[in-house]
């Protein structure tokens, strides 16, 4: 009697273990997910249980089915009753039956979100056949919403500011580690911290997960409501049954507004997607206290947007894009953190709003961040951890070593990041001076890097180096070939900070660098830390812009292969010519366009076939492969670099459009050619000989003041404007109604000497390929090319027309302005009355000269009017409206040219000289920042030393300059005329 009590006692306890288990089993079914298919215990036991509970599971099915009319409440509380009555022995089977209703009920039947509440996070065990059930009765009852995922942010890839989740046990973690933003819609990439999800149920779609996912299990671009809860369904094969999870994650992103102070601005790239750390950044306006930096650049279906970090916590919103951005704020850290779409290589004016003040202030800033194809990959920072040592972070050695006073040969390295000491391969060494022992040891490095980018070295931080006057740089010097500098070392052993100074891009950027005092060699003083560097071979026929000199072929060269171009993105070519058949070798050849990635293009040959020319085109690159012209798409010609053989209208221009594949997509570029060739051979010889003369022309001008016309490929000379009394500026016509004007910017003042020296090394160059320490041909964007024709001695500029086509490759030697001039920044009191002398005042739209100190009474009208508007001085203009104002041209004062140092210099004034020099050179960085930031903007600056010509007609002679600008030569003529009248009476 007692052994069979025993037995039924042992019963039913394991009947309850048995339900408990399976309870367990359901509800930690996503826990399950990490480690795979359950045990085959607990698979054993459920086995048990269904076995002993077949029979009440079959009554509770049948319940299941009544209740599909009676509604989800209901059928809850039947269900409740059903496994009471069976001794909870069917509680899953409940479960999973209600859990479909509550599934069908969520499109409108009351009660729904009650139960899906209730059951969050239980699971679903239904066999196939009861699936397919299932999602026609959702069919039935129609489909789940679809999730309303619109955005106000731009098409781009964000970090989300913060991710919740709620929903199944809280075991399997849910993250969003990125959002795509699509045509102003918001996708998730969603990331379950299990392996075992095989799918994703979201909007009524269905979500597969990556395959390749290590960490979990990931599915892209599943729809989600940015600020609102979005619900997901996720499937799990962790038991021995399909397993339904339900979710609900809430993605966090702020999300901008509409907000007039800022323009939008086209973040359109032809760069790879991808994340990448710009090549510079730069930032004006503020008051300096707090740091601006932009650590990377995410590029998205073509797109850029930029994240932007203030050195403090205050700063909760950014105006940019024509929209209100809030930030991230990190007190720990002290930063705040924004994401906008930016313009790359160009200015973006953004304003930041700042609550440090007890009221916040919005403040204007102006940023530009540059990036080419060369830029590096973001990496993620490793979570503030030491990163394992390696040649890109140079480590502290184990063994250290006292030098003594003497010159050694130590082992050197840097953090290698676009910063190489010599050489290429192998171990690095520098050449270390050590002086005086104790505390009055000083030390300098001789250094030699790898390659000529950097003119300038500075031993410290960017921002430092920045501020620094030039005195205290250490400029490169040529040793054997190679760029070389000495430094001084505060310490060995150790990573010091090195700023490198960008010749190229103006910009400071910050290296480490470090000096090993184990195994340093004493050698003799003067010892060189380079070979002698081979000299390359030069391109003798290709160049950076322009064409002169071809290698010599005779053999014709067949058309490209080539389709119609549905697009019709070029119109027909009419390429017959009066040359006769045969092979010719161009006159000169010039291109210009592009986005400043392409080195050279170049035209080795001409083609003439049955009267009609084709030009052989050559690209510096190999990866264009179709080339839209002549209305067709034509490939390729053979291997190496891009060739092309296309039909071209000769002695004009001619517009190409080419497919590059460097990016992760092609990209179509456009480009305009001028290939000229004359008829007869005298007529080709002249030719040759004027393009010959054009090139040197335009060298020369960069010194001085031409006395002559210079020759100009494409424009015929018509006359002269004579200056009888103005030392500064040169105006001479050619025909298509085009000028040459050309203004002394450095003629005594202090940038004489400096701009002297650009000038006779821009003319060395002219016309050679530049080359990077690995032999590869450096582009340079037409930005750039126009910001080095500003620092020449005379600045030279092109006034031409609205509506005629500039000639191809002009635009390298001459800055281009379009007449008559419109919407003008005008910043000179002396162009403000001159412009109202001519009746030209329409022709201003900003000024930078504060109203109360306007002296033409036409202008005081305007700004009154609001037709003119106050844009801040030269000093620090209003980029903002600059730019919403659709300015095209500025006119500065000549007073930020730094002026001249006469005072020779003496034991007395040397004090006195010094402060001069550093004053003449912080002026020459503001006024060079003005003029590379216009540039940016593609605005053209001319600057007006009306007010330092010596004579009063010589001043009043700049009307001459400002009629020709604005369309009123004659007029400007009279006006000068009758001042030289009053002036002899």
């Amino acid at each position: 009697m007692k052994k069979k009590k025993y037995y039924k006692i042992t019963l039913s306890f394991l009947l309850i273990a048995a339900l408990v288990l399976t309870q367990l089993a359901a509800a930690f079914a996503e826990d399950s997910a990490g480690a795979g298919s359950a045990s085959p215990k607990a698979t054993a036991q459920q086995e048990t249980v269904a076995r002993e509970n077949k029979k009440a599971s079959s009554a509770e099915d049948n319940q299941a089915g009544r209740s599909e009319q009676e509604g989800v409440a209901q059928q809850e509380d039947r269900s409740t009753a059903a496994s009471d009555s069976s001794n909870g022995s069917s509680a899953a089977s409940s479960v999973g039956s209600v859990r479909q209703q509550a599934r069908q009920g969520e499109s409108g039947q009351q009660g729904t979100s009650d139960t899906s509440e209730n059951l969050s996070g239980s699971s679903k065990t239904a066999s196939s056949g009861e699936k397919e059930t299932a999602q026609n009765q959702t069919a039935k009852t129609g489909e789940p919403s679809a999730i309303d995922n619109s955005t106000t942010l731009d098409d781009g890839i964000y970090t989300p500011d913060g991710v919740s989740f709620t929903g199944g046990t809280g075991r399997v973690k849910i993250t969003v580690p990125t959002i795509k933003v699509t045509n102003g819609k918001a996708y998730a990439d969603i990331l379950f911290s299990s392996k075992s999800y095989t799918k994703l149920q979201a909007g009524g779609k269905t979500y597969e997960p990556e395959a390749d996912t290590s960490n979990g299990s990931l599915f892209k671009k599943v729809p989600v409501a940015l600020n609102r809860d979005t619900a997901i369904v996720g499937t799990t094969t962790a038991m021995s049954k399909v397993n339904d999870i339900d979710y609900s994650i809430h993605v966090n992103k702020s999300e901008p507004v509409s907000d007039p102070a800022t323009p939008a601005v086209d973040n359109r790239t032809d760069l790879a997607d991808g994340v990448w750390v710009p090549d510079s950044f730069s930032v004006s306006g503020g008051t300096n206290k707090v740091t601006i930096t932009c650590p990377k650049v995410t590029i998205s279906g073509g797109k850029a947007v930029a994240t932007i970090v203030f050195s403090s916590d205050k700063y909760t919103q950014l105006k940019a894009n024509g929209k209100i951005y809030s930030g991230v704020t990190d007190s720990a850290a002290k930063t705040s953190t924004f994401s906008v779409p930016v313009a790359l290589n160009t200015a973006n004016p953004i304003i930041g709003k700042t609550v440090r003040m007890s009221d916040p202030h919005w403040i204007n800033y102006s940023i530009t961040i540059r990036m080419s194809v060369n830029s590096g990959k973001y990496t993620e920072p490793s979570g503030g951890q030491d990163p394992d040592p390696s040649p890109s972070d140079p480590t502290v050695p184990t063994e250290t070593k006292d030098l003594k006073a003497g010159t050694w040969k130590v082992k050197s390295d840097t953090d290698n990041r676009m910063f190489y000491l010599y050489p290429k391969t192998g171990t690095k060494y520098s050449i270390l001076t050590v002086k005086g022992e104790g505390s009055k040891k000083t030390m300098t490095a001789t250094v030699t890097l790898t390659g000529e980018g950097y003119d300038y070295l500075y031993m410290g931080t960017a921002l430092d180096a920045a501020k620094a006057p030039k005195t205290r740089w250490i400029k490169a010097k040529v040793v054997n070939g190679y760029y070389t500098y000495t430094l001084p070392v505060s310490a060995l052993d150790k990573n010091l900070t090195v700023s490198a100074h960008s010749r190229k891009l103006n910009s400071w950027f910050e290296h480490t660098i470090i000096f090993y005092s184990g195994g340093a060699k004493a050698v003799s003083s003067g010892t060189s830390t380079t070979a002698p560097k081979t000299k390359k071979k030069k391109d003798k026929y290709a160049t950076s812009g322009k064409q002169t000199k071809f290698r010599k072929s005779t053999k014709k060269d067949k058309v490209s292969k080539y389709k119609d171009d549905s697009q019709k993105s070029t119109g027909a070519v009419n390429n017959r010519t009066s040359l006769k058949d045969g092979v010719y070798t161009p006159d000169s050849f010039s291109w210009s366009g592009g986005s400043g990635r392409l080195a050279y293009i170049k035209c080795r040959k001409i083609t003439v076939t049955g009267g009609k020319a084709y030009a052989t085109i050559v690209f510096g690159s190999s990866s264009y492969d179709r080339l839209k012209a002549n209305g067709k798409v034509y490939s390729r010609s053979g291997g190496g670099l891009s060739t092309f053989v296309i039909p071209v209208k000769l002695n004009a221009n001619n517009t190409i459009i080419g497919r590059t594949t460097a990016m992760s997509q092609p990209h179509w570029v456009r480009y305009t050619i001028y290939v000229k060739k004359a008829v007869s051979a005298r007529a080709a010889k002249k030719a040759r000989a004027e393009a010959e003369k054009a090139a040197k022309d335009a060298r020369k001008a960069k010194l001085s003041l031409s006395r002559s016309a210079p020759k100009i490929t494409g424009l015929k000379y018509r006359s002269t404007v004579k200056t009888r009394y103005a030392k500064y500026f040169r105006i001479f016509r050619y025909n298509h109604g085009v000028s040459l004007l050309s203004i002394d910017v450095s003629k005594n003042t202090a940038l004489y000497e400096e701009y002297t020296k650009n000038a006779k090394k821009s003319a060395k160059e002219d016309g050679k390929v530049e080359y990077d320490e690995d032999g590869k041909p450096v582009a340079r964007s037409q930005h750039e090319i126009t910001e080095a024709l500003y620092k020449n001695n005379v600045v030279s500029y092109l006034l031409v027309p609205e509506k005629f086509d500039v000639p191809a490759g002009l635009d390298k030697q001459y800055i281009i302005v379009r007449i008559p001039a419109e919407k003008s920044y005008v910043a000179s009191n002396s162009a403000l009355s001159f412009l109202d002398a001519l009746d030209a005042v329409d022709g201003i739209r900003l000024t930078g000269v504060t109203p109360e100190k306007v002296t033409a009474s036409g202008v005081t009208k305007a700004i009154k009017s609001r037709r003119i508007t106050y844009a801040e001085t030269p000093e620090s203009p209003r980029y903002s409206t600059i730019i919403r104002k659709k300015t095209r041209l500025a006119v500065l004062p000549g007073s930020l040219i730094p002026e001249e140092i006469t005072t020779k210099e003496t034991l007395l004034n040397k004090d006195k000289i010094a402060k001069q020099k550093e004053q003449a050179e912080t002026d020459q960085k503001k006024l060079e920042t003005l003029e590379s930031r216009f540039t940016a903007l593609d605005i053209p600056v001319i600057l007006d030393r009306s007010r330092q010509e010596k004579s009063r007609l010589g001043q009043k002679e700049w009307i001459r300059i400002y009629g020709e600008i604005y369309g009123s030569a004659k007029k400007a003529q009279k006006i000068f005329e009758k001042e030289v009248k009053a002036e002899k009476k």
